[in-house]
């Protein structure tokens, strides 16, 4: 061999050495990339995991074949009705290859519908339905990030299964998800009517989550830096005097509780309970949720930790308050709420709080106790980060959009919520505040729709909608009594250039007066019988009646709306009332209680309560409103207001025991007998069938 050759082959062992020591360099730093970003397959089986999967991993390079079997064999085993045999083999598949977007799809789908519908009790659907939502949101969203169908999914589920009026405990997954929501993240303000001041209160009430610090050093340090503001530097605080880190110590140690959810759970409770004033007990004549029941009932529910309480109550962890009743110095637990409820929302729930926020801004006052707040989060996110992959294809983005629509449909029709959590009650009421949102996200969406949305056809999908709404926002605002903006959006409607033309007798209709056109879209097609439609009619007669009458001092307009109101909810109910096996308490179809003096109760107390007006125009409208109906009010209402602070005197004063509530609460308990053993026959009649 001459000199050249070694000398050529000297040169490429050592270009194959440094390749070996570059590729072994770039080799750790790709599987450390790819664990980040949770592209690795599982290696190893771990107890508990279906037996397929150590076959699976045993097969190596063949892995793909075996999946595909197995995708096949749990296809085949759902279309047999072999659900929770299909539950095992996909949760099988996702450990084998959790980069399959659609095996997560059909995972949590089968749990949520299949499952869930097989059980026999609403907190077993509950349950079912729940896990479908976190496999996607804590495992299948995490591991496929950007994929627009798992996002179309898990809206979907939170929009149709737990919104939707379809399944029969659907009620009781709404009441269970504000309440869920309520702990995480407190109680939000009280809105102001108009849409703009109402979005910028919940972009603000959210800011205090955003803007904590993302470590619980990061709270420390900032307890630490406010306190030493004004301090000499010999005298400056370090951490062993940080009353932060004393308190989450104590939490840990002393309450046996974590920095997680199950802490802002008795927070939200204890607050709730201590922003009142139960003093009386129910014997003594006090109110029936005094604080010695409302203590009991929440020890019940496990919803009581004494030492917690003893720390909640502590001053040394409270805010410091000056003369004007400003806070001066945030205490303990202002800082550290807001930093565990942000660790959880990340950590827990896969969200972001200022995704959240810039949500709230654009699409209006989002609260995350109401099922469709969480259709918007998901499919909005979901349409924004796939619009940035290449090869998306644009009927999934569609999709996706058309979610995000129907969401704001349901918060117009519900989106103002109440939840007590000393009651463990819950209701909904027509929200006003998502009509222009409605329509600036259909006008977006359309414009990235493509052919299907062109404005040279004479049908488009997006715009009917946005007709559809636009006269359901026309009534609901007419019954409502608000005519100048009834008219602003009918006005809106006519004005529109991009209408269908497919319809020749909307341009008909569009021609009429207002009172007329509104008539009319009640009577084309019995929309009585809809739910929604007959909800809204309802809630808006009886809140015509109550703030246009009542408030006014006009009997005329008082008594015809709630007329209207009766004959409304008596033609509904004539028509869809439903027993159901599952849900002991109300009816899949109760979009209103069943009962009409219950019904008109119940939007009179969100009046009083939870609306923008003033606590002396409740007393006045409370006063004015006939015994029947006060009567209905009466316990709820004095709960609420004692809730939120109302000196007992003061309440007693403005909002009187009315008479005959002794009477009425023993035949309200008998009623409530008489119905729950009637629904009992019912169902032993359904079971015999």
């Amino acid at each position: 061999m001459n000199q050249s050759n070694r000398m050529v082959q000297g040169i490429c062992s050592l270009v194959l050495l440094f390749c070996l020591i570059g590729s072994g360099l770039v080799a750790t730093q790709v599987s450390a990339e790819a664990g980040r970003a949770q592209l690795t397959y599982t290696d190893n089986a771990t107890e508990g995991d279906p037996p397929e999967v150590a076959a699976g991993i045993a097969m190596g390079a063949f892995r793909g074949l075996f999946v595909n079997y197995l995708w096949m064999r749990a296809d085949r085993l759902k279309q047999e009705g072999k659900f929770h045999e299909a539950y095992e083999l996909s949760a099988a598949i996702t450990r084998l290859q959790p980069r399959f977007p659609r095996v997560w799809s059909f995972h949590a789908w089968n749990m949520a519908y299949n499952i869930s519908v097989a059980t026999s009790t609403r907190e077993e659907r509950w349950q079912w339905v729940k896990a479908g939502i976190e496999l996607l949101r804590q495992e299948g969203i995490p591991k496929n990030p950007n994929d627009v169908q798992l996002h179309r999914e898990l809206a979907w589920i939170f929009n149709h299964k737990v919104q939707g009026f379809m399944d029969d405990a659907n009620r009781y997954y709404k009441k269970q998800l504000a309440r869920e929501w309520h702990m995480l993240l407190g109680e939000p303000p009280r809105l102001q009517s108009g849409n703009e001041a109402a979005t910028q209160q919940m972009v603000d009430w959210l800011e205090e989550v955003v803007s904590a610090p993302e470590t619980l050093g990061g709270v420390i340090d900032r307890e630490l830096a406010d306190r030493n503001r004004d301090v000499i530097e010999e005298n400056r605080l370090g951490i062993e005097d940080s009353l932060v880190n004393e308190l989450a110590t104590r939490i840990v140690d002393e309450a046996g509780l974590e920095l997680n959810y199950d802490l802002l759970e008795l927070y939200a409770v204890q607050q709730a309970l201590d922003n009142s004033w139960f003093t009386q007990s129910a014997e003594e004549g006090g109110i029936p949720f005094a604080r010695e029941g409302a203590e009991r009932q929440l020890a019940q529910r496990g919803d009581s930790n004494s030492v917690f309480t003893e720390l909640y109550r502590d001053e040394k962890y409270a805010d410091t308050v000056g003369e004007d009743g400003e806070i001066v110095m945030p205490g303990a637990w202002s800082r550290l709420i807001p930093h565990v409820r942000k660790r959880v929302l990340v950590d827990e729930y896969n969200m972001s709080p200022t995704r959240m926020q810039r949500y709230t801004a654009k699409f209006g006052p989002l609260d995350w106790r109401h099922p469709s707040s969480h259709a918007v989060y998901w499919s909005h996110r979901g349409v924004e980060l796939g619009l940035q992959r290449r090869g998306v294809r644009n009927f999934n983005t569609l999709n996706t959009d058309r979610i995000t629509m129907h969401s704001l449909q349901e918060l117009f029709r519900s989106g103002t919520v109440m939840y007590d959590p000393i009651r463990d009650t819950h209701l909904t009421m027509v929200s006003l505040h998502y009509i222009p949102s409605y329509a600036e996200i259909v006008l977006e969406v359309a414009a990235r729709g493509g052919r299907s949305q062109d404005e040279s056809r004479a049908f488009r999908t997006y715009i009917q909608g946005l007709q559809n709404f636009l006269k359901d926002a026309i009534r609901t605002t007419y019954r409502f009594g608000d005519i100048e903006q009834a008219n602003y959006w009918f006005t809106e409607l006519r004005e529109f250039p991009g209408l269908n033309v497919n319809d020749p007798a909307l341009f008909e209709d569009l021609g009429l007066d207002l009172a007329t056109f509104v008539r009319k879209q009640l009577e084309e097609d019995d929309r009585f019988t809809i739910p929604h439609v007959a909800a809204s009619e309802v809630e808006m007669a009886l809140r015509g009646a109550f703030l246009n009458g009542l408030l006014n001092g006009d009997r005329q307009a008082f008594e015809g709306n709630i007329e209207y109101a009766r004959q409304v909810h008596k033609r509904y109910f004539d028509l869809q009332d439903q027993v159901t096996l599952v849900d002991r308490d109300r009816n899949r179809m109760d979009e209103m209680h069943p009962d009409f003096a219950i019904a008109a109760g119940e939007v009179f107390l969100r009046i009083l309560a939870y609306s923008d007006i003033e606590i002396f125009q409740s007393s006045l409208m409370y006063q004015r409103v006939p015994s029947s109906i006060q009567r209905v009010v009466y316990d709820a209402l004095i709960s609420v207001f004692a809730q939120q602070g109302v000196p007992p005197q003061l309440l007693a004063e403005m909002f009187p025991e009315p008479p005959g509530m002794e009477q009425y609460r023993a035949e309200l308990n008998r009623k409530l007998r008489d119905q729950e053993e009637g629904r009992k026959a019912a169902m032993d009649r359904l079971e015999q069938q």
